[in-house]
């Protein structure tokens, strides 16, 4: 009787084990599904400027010197992005060495949706006209590109009870070939305060790289529907993880505008470069503006 009894037993903590990893699995698949057309892929490349001559160069044979992969947020009046898709050059090992003797230029802006096929159209924006909601590090634009679709802002302040989204890719994946990124959801509660901001987070141990994260609020509109708002962005600053809640006014810490490994260009026009000309492009006229 007392096997019997046992086995009973086991069976129950098994099932109820069971019940927890599904409840979890479903409720990260909910939140998937919900934030995941709130988001896009960006694509930002950029050339080189010599200036002297205003040449405009690619590298190893093509029109781009360097591109950026970068993940975007989609808000009703326009668009959120990273310092990785405003100064993408930064980011790019090459680049340091020519900083000497050339400028950057922005080349192309791009996007796709989160897909398994990847598909690359215009992405509509005017660099200029950016808002850095976060000096260097989150800049809000005003984009006509999703018609106005995209999260609701959660402005206000106090306690949070809300969810980080974490975004994630295989080491080797390839972004010309699939937007279809993994997801890491853990629920956060923070407490908003304008003078107490941003807020420092450990990230998960997880073996893929990390894109970078949003964290959103649940808020029930009306019975039986919620709506997940937009109350922070999930960024990595001097190698450590922040959520920053930008859209209370708060402002964020400055980022160095010197990129690691800087190295002087010797006086030999290195052989990577690809002069733009030789490929149906004339030079800059305006060498100093960086234009979408």
């Amino acid at each position: 009787m007392k096997k019997i009894v046992g086995v009973i037993v086991s069976l129950c903590i098994c099932l109820v084990v069971e019940a927890q990893i599904y409840i979890k699995s479903t409720e990260q698949q909910f939140i998937e599904d919900v934030v995941k057309s709130g988001l896009f892929i960006s694509k930002q490349s950029f050339q080189i400027c010599d200036r002297e001559t205003g040449e405009l160069f690619g590298l190893n044979g093509k029109k781009e010197f360097g591109v950026q992969y970068s993940i975007g947020v989609k808000i009703p009046d326009g668009i959120v992005l990273t310092d990785k898709a405003v100064r993408p050059w930064l980011y790019n090992n090459k680049f340091g060495k020519y900083r000497q003797k050339y400028d950057p230029v922005f080349y192309q802006a791009t996007f796709s949706e989160m897909t398994d096929k990847v598909k690359y159209d215009s992405l509509d924006y005017t660099l200029a006209e950016l808002d850095g909601v976060v000096d260097t590090t989150i800049y809000k634009f005003s984009s006509g590109t999703f018609d106005g679709n995209g999260f609701a802002l959660d402005g206000t302040i106090g306690k949070k009870e809300g969810w980080i989204v974490w975004i994630t890719a295989k080491k080797d994946h390839d972004f010309e070939q699939s937007a279809n990124l993994n997801y890491t959801i853990y629920r956060k509660t923070i407490t908003i305060d304008v003078d107490k901001q941003p807020f420092d987070i450990s990230k998960p141990n997880l073996e893929q790289n990390i894109l970078g994260g949003i964290y959103v609020v649940p808020v029930y509109t009306k019975i039986g529907v919620i709506e997940f708002r937009l109350c922070g962005i999930v960024s990595l600053v001097d190698d450590g993880w922040k959520i920053y809640c930008p859209f209370v006014g708060m402002k964020g810490e400055e980022a160095s505008d010197e990129a690691p490994g800087d190295t002087e260009v010797g006086s030999d026009e290195p052989s990577e470069l690809t002069p733009v000309k030789d490929m149906g492009k004339e030079k800059a006229k305006d060498k100093k503006k960086k234009k979408k």
